[in-house]
């Protein structure tokens, strides 16, 4: 199988993980085959991290044709999938995903259909699989928990998710436990912050220069995001997968929760190779306390990330965004090398 490349040229570097030895001494047993519901970012960086390990068959759901025969290429077998339009997966996608030992779904709710996508059109099909699987992965969002005014949140926290988006991730998410419980499917729901990494980060907002779309002008008045690096996804997985417990749920974000402001700030300095720049100034009077008008006007959170570290007994590779940042500009392209 060949190995998924990023189109960017950039040095080999390998990153340690936790047990990598172990995964391949029992990859080499029993293979291992992923099974990738969505191969939008998350779900490619979780194809190429899988590819390096080596062992892996990976497989899984696009929507155009064009990226679908990219994916062939790299290596992956693809199918098409678009639940919008009702088109589920044709008989040789069902035969793949039966040959699944692991299962991942990055694809986000259906505002059109108010339900999952992939429960929605295979639920079935997954319900009769539950015993046969070895662990099955949902992203969801840190959106869930909705606004706490600055409080620090956990798994066990109420989800106050007042947005359509956000109602609709809850019920997904209850969706997915669901079948856990009723039929032994081997669930893990992956609560994501703001996913950034190669390709996708202050880095590259910082070198377009254009101006801020509504979405990102909007995450502006936050003073706190809590964040992860992609490639601290995949090892997040990858470590829940040597230590399935279906049923969990799980935080996946840095240490260091931080306004849009500061980050965008620190990626311009590391762009301009200086220890400050004009923006220094002025970033202490927007980080002063917001006060409490705005604050609820925003969801302010931030998140805890304790479990992942005490569950799987793992240290970030980036515990915050100035490491991954700086890995970023750097060259380093974990996990898309």
């Amino acid at each position: 199988m060949r190995s998924f490349s990023w189109p960017i040229a950039c040095p080999t570097v390998r990153a340690t993980t936790p047990q990598r030895s172990t995964v391949r001494a029992s990859a080499a047993q029993k293979p291992k085959n992923l099974f990738v519901f969505g191969f939008g970012y998350t779900g490619l960086a979780a194809a190429a991290y899988f590819q390096r390990e080596g062992s892996w068959s990976i497989s899984g759901t696009c929507r155009g044709e064009e990226k679908r025969q990219s994916l062939e290429t790299s290596g992956i077998q693809a199918f098409s999938f678009d639940p919008d339009n009702l088109l589920g997966l044709s008989a040789a996608g069902l035969e793949c995903l039966h040959e699944a030992t692991h299962i991942l779904s990055t694809v986000p709710p259906n505002g059109d259909f108010n339900q999952d996508p992939v429960l929605m059109a295979h639920r079935n099909v997954l319900q009769r699989m539950g015993g046969s699987l070895e662990w099955a992965g949902y992203i969801s969002s840190t959106g869930v928990y909705g606004g706490w005014q600055g409080d620090w949140v956990d798994e066990s926290s109420e989800l106050r998710g007042s947005s359509q988006t956000a109602t609709a991730r809850i019920q997904a998410e209850a969706a997915w436990s669901d079948l856990h419980q009723q039929a032994g499917f081997p669930t893990h729901i992956f609560r994501l912050g703001g996913i950034y990494g190669p390709g996708r980060s202050a880095i590259d907002a910082a070198k377009a220069k254009g101006p801020a779309s509504s979405n990102q002008a909007r995450r502006s008045l936050r003073r706190y995001t809590s964040r992860c690096h992609v490639h601290d996804v995949c090892r997040v997985l990858h470590a829940s997968m040597l230590r399935p417990c279906p049923g969990e749920v799980y935080n996946i974000v840095d240490d260091n929760p931080a306004s849009r402001t500061e980050v965008m700030a620190y990626a311009r300095r590391l762009l301009s190779g200086t220890e400050a720049s004009a923006e220094t100034a002025n970033l202490t009077a927007e980080l002063e306390p917001m006060p409490q008008q705005a604050m609820d006007a925003v969801e302010q959170k931030r998140v805890r990330n304790s479990k992942i570290k005490s569950s799987f007994d793992l240290d970030l590779q980036y515990p915050s965004f100035q490491e991954g940042l700086t890995a970023i500009n750097a060259g380093i392209m974990l996990p898309f090398q």
